[in-house]
């Protein structure tokens, strides 16, 4: 029952933001040109990066500490950690900043205030993560709800302040970024010092003790580093590949594209995964075989079945969607969307119920799987740099992007004994109904009648859908 709220409160909170996301981004985006996002995305990009080894992935270790004093120690360790490299990056980056000019990357933050930009920037999103990772150490899950929720409510104010106010600029964005990240980590100090001050016994905290917890948790940043580097990569190297060859307009619509791609597995498919996780967790200490391939095969099933009509929609209405919400010049957007569609689908189903290799002890192919992925996508740009043609290079991503999760599906079946053809007989009649639902829509579409008539169709199709989606998901005997 903890666990039901606890996640209740992360996904209520991830939910709240993500609405936000959605009501204000339609507004920044008549504000600021793609271009200005594709120079912010590839600030962050950076800086994402370049968190993986700020820290040396103890914060991931804060949730699995031992006992609070080890927990207060690694969070020691990665403020001192941050500190080092956050004042290291900034003579660093006057090198480093000669080879990304060369390159096209960042040629604004070529400065000394970009540098030192650049390093408060890293210091304040990687400390914002420890204490994001102490506040799950502690269950204080309603002030990590709030805390997602405020950053998204931050930021949009800020973008659109500097919008309306002053000149939109890639700056402004940036900045309203930062000023988020500001205001979460100032109240989660106000919170957890001043009202839960009482959770933490520091008395047993000891200095001495930083290099003996250091070595104890020493394969965070022997392992983690290393594959979290690699899944970082494959995800910023696109970005700033994508930058450097067809411009920061192109940047900034791949980076708004991905951004709204993440967000139904930021919403459904994150719960999904820690429920799973849980289940599946048991089920496999208690030595319940059948019990935890009945849980996979629903579970892929019932993501498939969410997942078809809805990237079908996008399919066929993804321009029209994208100048609706977010005005006229973002028609461009709807085509990298209706490219992307087959990532989105197969990402949406596997990422989930991948949760199931750390169930079987098969992590140990984390950082294989992370290289993989990253090649794949390498290989991708490089064609598309070949041709010279952004839509062949996103193209290339996204269905490398798909093959990789639907292998990934594959194995898993494999792992849990499921034959893909029973999946495919289970969820087929929701197929057929989603094809027949979406061949009307495109007859419709082609005879260009009128547009108040094609969306109440599209949506009654969609409540149908939806309503038997429901009803499915909620059968008591799936298989």
């Amino acid at each position: 029952m903890i666990i039901k709220y606890s996640i209740g409160f992360l996904v209520a909170g991830s939910a709240t933001a993500q609405v936000l996301t959605l009501v204000t981004t339609p507004v920044i985006t008549r504000l600021y040109e793609p271009a200005f996002f594709g120079i912010a995305a590839t600030f962050f990009a950076v800086i994402n990066f370049l968190r993986v080894f700020v820290s040396l992935q103890y914060e991931s270790a804060i949730v699995r500490a031992k006992n609070d004093s080890d927990a207060i120690l690694l969070a020691c360790i990665c403020v001192l950690l941050l500190v080092f490299f956050s004042v290291s990056i900034v003579p660093v980056f006057d090198f480093t900043s000669t080879l990304f000019q060369g390159f096209g990357f960042l040629a604004e933050f070529s400065n000394p205030h970009g540098a030192l930009l650049l390093g408060v920037t890293l210091f304040l999103f990687s400390l914002n993560a420890v204490q994001q990772s102490f506040l799950n150490r502690i269950g204080m899950y309603k002030l990590l709800a709030a805390i997602t929720i405020v950053l998204q409510l931050t930021y949009a104010i800020s973008a659109l302040v500097c919008g309306y106010f002053y000149e939109a600029s890639a700056a402004g964005l940036i900045l309203s970024s930062i000023l988020s990240v500001l205001v979460s980590s100032a109240l989660i100090f106000v919170a957890f010092f001043c009202v839960k001050k009482r959770k933490i016994h520091y008395e047993d905290f000891k200095l001495g003790n930083v290099f003996v917890v250091a070595r104890e948790y020493s394969l965070f940043p022997r392992y983690s580093v290393w594959a979290m580097a690699l899944n970082s990569a494959s995800w910023q190297i696109p970005l700033l590949a994508i930058l450097s060859l067809f411009g920061p307009h192109w940047a900034g619509l791949y980076a708004l594209a991905t951004k709204f791609l993440q967000m139904p597995i930021n919403l459904i498919g994150k719960s999904v995964g820690k429920v799973f996780y849980a289940e599946a967790s048991q089920l496999e200490s208690a030595g319940l075989v059948s019990e935890l391939e009945r849980l996979v095969f629903n579970q892929i099933s019932s993501l498939m079945v969410l997942a078809f009509f809805p990237c079908i929609i996008i399919l066929i209405f993804s321009e029209e969607i994208c100048i609706f919400v977010f005005g006229a010049g973002w028609l461009e957007l709807g085509l990298l969307f209706k490219m992307m569609v087959p990532w989105l689908l197969f990402w949406f189903i596997s990422s989930p119920v991948s949760k199931l290799l750390y169930v079987k002890n098969l992590q140990k192919n984390e950082i294989s799987r992370h290289g993989v992925l990253l090649v794949l996508r390498v290989c991708s740009i490089f064609i598309g740099a070949l041709y010279d043609d952004v839509f062949v290079c996103i193209l290339l991503l996204s269905i490398s992007s798909a093959f990789f999760y639907l292998a990934l599906l594959v194995y898993i079946l494999r792992v849990s004994n499921i034959e893909f053809r029973k999946i495919l007989e289970r969820v087929g009649p929701f197929i057929i109904k989603g094809l027949i639902f979406s061949s009307i829509l495109i007859v419709l579409k082609v005879l260009s009648l009128n547009w108040l008539l094609i969306i109440s169709v599209a949506s009654i199709f969609m409540l149908i859908y939806l309503y038997r989606s429901y009803l499915f998901l909620n059968a008591e005997e799936v298989c």
